[in-house]
């Protein structure tokens, strides 16, 4: 439930956090995939309620390292 201000772009922050369960589902979201609570074609609910938007250009890949990501938590 936290946004964060940078003077940092976020591709850089997305480098930095790579492999480490985060992903860009929009172009200004970065989220922590262990606080994904649901899903649509459109939008990503956090566990603390939030609601992100999930860019259709990026959903497929979301899918596929969601998928991972879970398998890898299991």
């Amino acid at each position: 439930g936290k946004t964060v201000a940078s003077l940092v772009q976020l591709s850089e922050i997305e480098e930095k956090l790579s492999g480490q369960g985060f992903f860009r589902c929009h172009r200004s979201y970065l989220v922590n995939m262990r606080h994904v609570s649901h899903i649509t074609a459109t939008e990503l609910t956090m566990s603390n309620g939030f609601a992100v938007p999930l860019s259709k250009y990026r959903s497929k890949e979301f899918m596929i390292a969601y998928a991972r990501f879970m398998r890898v938590q299991l």
